[in-house]
């Protein structure tokens, strides 16, 4: 009987399961975010919301180091992991967007920034997702 190394990376099919939950993770963290921080940062004129999109790149990378590290994705299998993790937050964030607009904490007008404040995310991380093979070479 022969057993496969510790350090050998998941089979893809056990993998999934495991970058659904980071990407729902990524959403609700995010979600939060928004409720606690939202009333004084995602509204128009507030001299906060720039420095939360600037602050989303090492957030967007840090979380993408610990995604592809619980998952054990490396070279091609990169940007494949992180599309199914930034598609799982983006569907969850878009169900609630549209049938749970009470879960965010924000009027209307700042749902907007909040939302375009959560595809800036999604868009930084598959764009490092993009890149990260691309660093060991």
């Amino acid at each position: 009987m022969t057993t496969a190394p510790l350090s050998s990376p998941p089979r893809p099919a056990l993998r999934l399961p495991v970058l659904v939950a980071l990407g729902a993770a990524l959403w609700f963290l995010a979600a939060m975010m928004i409720r606690f921080l939202g009333p004084s940062v995602f509204v128009q004129g507030s001299a906060a919301l720039p420095l939360v999109f600037v602050l989303s790149l090492p957030v967007a990378w840090a979380f993408l180091w610990v995604g592809l590290t619980l998952s054990g994705a490396r070279g091609a299998a990169v940007l494949p992991a992180v599309v199914v993790m930034s598609f799982t937050a983006m569907l969850l964030d878009g169900l609630a967007l549209t049938f749970f607009p009470a879960l965010y904490g924000l009027p209307p007008a700042s749902l907007l920034l909040a939302a375009a404040w959560l595809l800036w995310g999604v868009a930084l991380t598959q764009v490092i997702a993009f890149v990260w093979p691309r660093r060991a070479q």
